[in-house]
């Protein structure tokens, strides 16, 4: 099963798009596709298809950052139960938590983890499409999701807990970017995305806090989550097996785990046009820069805790990953 995307905001897309003058459903036509049915609660596109959509309209209309302009207007309201969640809840670490294990209920390709330094919140985004113009899309989308959430939840003390974001990919210099981000500094070409919280400002309480609320919300959010289980990719059940398991597993191990043959797990992974070496590497390199950047471990415990025995082995695969030295990677982009 291919990889795919709910398109729970395409109405909101469509939507900027009639503002723009640009018709979204006679593009979808001529790709045999109906908005209508796109709008359906269920409904989701393949991520080659999402992808060659968003390439579609941002060569049509001129642009290459539609995510930023989708993301802007996104409110907390248009992310349904979720939504409801995260204005709910008691505190930043709460909402933290809720992205951490309600994100899949919209992009089931990413996943947010958080590391506590003494004064700040790391929050990481992975993903399984780690490039291409649909993890740009998602990820400026998100960027701006994310700065509406903190306006919404703090719209009378004005509390900022983002203090940067963090993007893998360049920005245009010729975009006003502080148009969009309202002072929040920002890190384009980073070796992963993500933000920097404030952690102090992270524990004030939020204004609309509600228990009752935030429990009935979270109930709804679970619903969404066992729906979507049964949905889950193979590249997706791999991925949550190398994150649960106290060590890398192996292919047979993965295979054993997913009751399945080597060859069927190499089958259905081809089929979405990926590989088990491919998966492994792309973790391994996440894991290598989470380690060294946000736990400040050094390389050879990095080393250690992703399973090489050797530690020039480990420094061999880092510099194939990133074209430089793990020492000089961690002096270059200090946090």
């Amino acid at each position: 099963m291919p990889l795919s995307v709910p398109t729970f905001y395409i109405a909101q897309l469509n939507q900027l798009l009639i503002e723009q003058g640009f018709d979204l459903r006679a593009l979808l036509r001529k790709k045999n596709a109906s908005l209508d049915a796109l709008q359906r609660p269920s409904a989701t596109l393949s991520l080659k298809a999402f992808d060659e959509l968003l390439t579609d309209i941002a060569t049509q209309t001129g642009q290459p950052h539609l995510g930023l302009l989708l993301g802007k207007r996104l409110q907390v309201s248009h992310h349904g139960p979720f939504g409801l969640a995260m204005a709910n809840s008691e505190n930043v670490f709460d909402v933290i938590n809720l992205v951490s294990e309600f994100l899949s209920v919209r992009l089931p390709f990413l996943s947010l983890s958080a590391e506590h330094t003494k004064h700040n919140v790391i929050v990481t985004l992975s993903s399984l499409h780690q490039s291409g113009f649909a993890h740009q899309f998602v990820i400026d989308a998100l960027a701006m999701a994310f700065l509406n959430i903190q306006n919404a939840l703090f719209s009378k003390t004005k509390t900022q807990p983002i203090k940067r974001i963090l993007f893998d990919y360049p920005l245009p210099e010729t975009m006003n970017l502080q148009k969009y981000f309202e002072g929040i500094a920002y890190t384009d070409s980073h070796p992963f995305c993500g933000m920097i919280l404030d952690k102090e400002a992270c524990r004030t309480q939020l204004e609309h806090y509600d228990p009752v609320g935030l429990q009935y919300a979270k109930e709804m959010c679970a619903r969404e989550i066992t729906a979507l289980k049964g949905a889950l990719t193979t590249s997706e059940k791999v991925r949550a097996l190398f994150e649960s398991e106290a060590t890398l597993p192996s292919l047979e191990k993965i295979a054993s785990l997913l009751c399945v043959s080597k060859r069927t797990l190499h089958r259905q992974l081809e089929n979405e046009n990926t590989s088990f070496k491919l998966l492994r590497e792309s973790w391994l390199k996440s894991k290598a820069a989470n380690y060294l950047l946000v736990k400040n471990l050094s390389v050879e415990q990095t080393a250690d805790l992703l399973g090489y025995t050797d530690s020039a082995n480990f420094r061999r695969a880092f510099k194939r990953w990133f074209h430089i030295s793990p020492s000089k990677f961690a002096a270059q982009n200090t946090l």
